[in-house]
């Protein structure tokens, strides 16, 4: 009686993680379900590991792209390789875990909730607690007032594509489901189905969301995302869920926040590579960072900092120590 259920791994070389990865999707209890993983060439043994279990899981269907993909292209090859028979769709992607009742507690919520697109749970981000935002004993919320509350900041119920539950009908409409040249393509994902099919949401902590590794979303954590991600989105979906005074009032302080940060950021030599990710996110939603532009925002950030000795004396000194730390190393290695 349980409806079907696709759990799909886009996977590229990511074998020290796989087992436990492995061990979280077969040990769930939840019956009915396949498991397609997707093998985007793995070149470190991904591939052979997920071959040992399929040979002997029949759940298991393992499917080895003839060609590398990028990222979100492999994420939609993924969703493709769903069955059309799934009525629900869970990504379970190949760093993280899914805890026993994950796909059993989500799909039960599903299947009492069917205005949900998707479904939600609290996680694990790392040691952090994530998902807060639907009221306690609620199960279902509202798809534009989860996205109201999202971009007002503070809260964000949908974690990442592995502790999301997707109805395979809603998902399946979307050509392509995850968009290519996106920052986040996942959390745009979310935000578009809300803005037409409500949250479900499960009490309870169902997965696992690594931070220790190297992945897209580690590695950018040394350009401070944060307010460009909240900016991004605001741009793209603020207009719709609020009015024209409330939106106009919120864009002007994201904005206002975000482009102080560049002011400090700019003051404090980031390297290039910080550069090309924040025009490459501002310019994704329309906004081009012109030679200049930051000019008013830094000289701020000097007053304010000229202001505030308690706060300048401590970054003073650490850029100090950063520089003469850069240059002991530069003469080490002239030395060497």
């Amino acid at each position: 009686d349980q409806p079907f259920v696709s759990i799909v791994t886009p996977l590229f070389n990511m074998a020290a993680y796989l087992p436990e990865c492995i061990e979280g999707v077969l040990a769930q209890t939840y019956g009915n379900f396949e498991w397609v993983i997707v093998d985007n060439q793995s070149t470190d043994g991904s591939y052979e590991l997920a071959a040992r279990h399929a040979a002997t899981d029949s759940r298991i269907r393992l499917v080895r792209n003839p060609k590398f993909l990028d990222m979100l292209s492999n994420f939609n090859e993924a969703l493709a390789q769903a069955s059309p028979a799934a009525k629900y769709v869970k990504y379970a992607l190949a760093d993280d875990v899914l805890f026993p009742e994950c796909v059993a507690r989500l799909v039960e919520v599903a299947e009492k909730e069917p205005t949900a697109g998707m479904v939600g749970s609290y996680y694990l981000f790392g040691e952090e607690l994530g998902g807060a935002g639907v009221p306690r004993g609620q199960r279902v919320l509202a798809g534009r007032e989860a996205c109201r509350l999202m971009l007002r900041g503070g809260k964000f119920m949908v974690g990442s594509p592995t502790s999301v539950l997707y109805r395979a009908g809603v998902v399946r409409a979307r050509r392509p489901c995850f968009r290519p040249g996106r920052l986040h393509a996942d959390t745009e994902l979310a935000y578009e189905v809300l803005l037409e099919h409500d949250l479900g949401f499960v009490h309870q902590v169902l997965s696992f969301i690594r931070t220790d590794n190297v992945s897209f979303t580690t590695s950018t954590q040394a350009f401070h995302p944060n307010l460009l991600d909240r900016l991004i989105v605001l741009e793209l979906y603020g207009a719709k869920v609020f009015g024209p005074e409330e939106f106009s009032r919120l864009r002007a302080d994201v904005r206002r926040a975000y482009f102080r940060f560049l002011g400090r950021a700019s003051l404090r030599r980031k390297p290039p590579r910080f550069w090309e990710y924040h025009r490459a996110g501002l310019a994704s939603v329309g906004i081009t960072l012109r030679p200049g532009a930051l000019v008013p925002w830094a000289l701020g950030a000097m007053v304010r900092l000229a202001l505030d000795p308690l706060t300048t004396v401590p970054l003073v000194a650490r850029e100090v120590r950063k520089r003469l730390a850069g240059a002991s190393g530069d003469l080490g290695r002239a030395g060497g």
